[in-house]
């Protein structure tokens, strides 16, 4: 039996980092979450839109 594995690096399309915001809330709708952030390089708070994990490509986890 040949067991090949491949292995696959993925990396973010913008490498801003973010802070979480206390007591912010959020909406979910249609798969995305809607929330704000603090940005980590303008300490500027911003509106983003998060993919949970289950609909993105990091999910290709075969065994």
């Amino acid at each position: 039996m040949l067991c090949q594995i491949y292995r696959f690096h993925y990396e973010p399309l913008l490498k801003t980092k973010y802070l979480y915001k206390n007591n912010e809330k959020y909406t979910y709708k249609n798969g995305f979450i809607k929330t704000k952030l603090i940005n980590q390089n303008t300490n500027k708070i911003e509106k983003v839109e998060l993919i949970p994990i289950g609909k993105t490509i990091l999910r290709q986890t075969t065994f």
